[in-house]
């Protein structure tokens, strides 16, 4: 896939759904990480993660950017990206779980295997939150989980609703459970686990 680069426009943004409403979902690889790098932007995504903190919370900022690229280089970073036309508009990461072991939630998925894949960090783009880029990529992130024959897939939203933004990278509980996700148990502190056998 071509390089695209991300709208910060509220204007254009607005175009953009006029002209095209379909979004797209494109599994990464090497060739798409210029997208993934303009979509997290000079900030990193949530203040300087650049999606590293569920794998190493002590790596951030430049040093989390080029550990994130050489994974991406090296297909050992999974995840799923969003488009609404030509421009890059969501990222959701999916990984096994030994591959997160700084998740808040890592206790919890202690017992499960490779067999599984857990849709770990979402990120959309402000001008395209509300619009239906979090279902687009769960639902893309699914379709990988199937493409890779896993036997499930685990998501650990905050039920119903993040009471602070800071816990919605986790994606939306309401999302989740539409694309039917089965709530299997609350957590200590905001968290549920969700999943979806396959």
């Amino acid at each position: 896939m071509g390089r695209v680069t991300s709208i910060k426009d509220g204007a254009a943004t607005d175009a953009i759904l006029d002209a095209m409403t379909e979004i797209r979902t494109h599994e990464i690889d090497p060739a798409a990480w210029p997208d993934l790098d303009a979509l997290l932007g000079a900030a990193g995504g949530c203040d300087g993660c650049w999606c590293m903190n569920h794998r190493d919370e002590t790596v951030r900022g430049e040093a989390g950017k080029r550990a994130l690229h050489d994974l991406v280089a090296a297909q050992a970073a999974g995840g799923v990206l969003a488009y609404v036309g030509a421009s890059v508009v969501g990222w959701c990461a999916l990984d096994v779980p030994s591959a997160i072991p700084d998740h808040d939630c890592a206790t919890d998925l202690r017992d499960d295997d490779d067999t599984a894949l857990v849709a770990h960090c979402f990120f959309v783009s402000s001008e395209f939150r509300g619009r239906g880029v979090a279902k687009a990529l769960l639902a893309g992130a699914v379709d990988v989980a199937r493409g890779r024959g896993v036997s499930r897939v685990v998501g650990f939203p905050s039920p119903p609703e993040p009471a602070d933004a800071v816990f919605s990278f986790f994606g939306p509980y309401t999302v989740f459970r539409e694309l039917g996700f089965e709530e299997v148990r609350r957590i200590d502190g905001p968290f549920c686990r969700v999943e979806l056998a396959l």
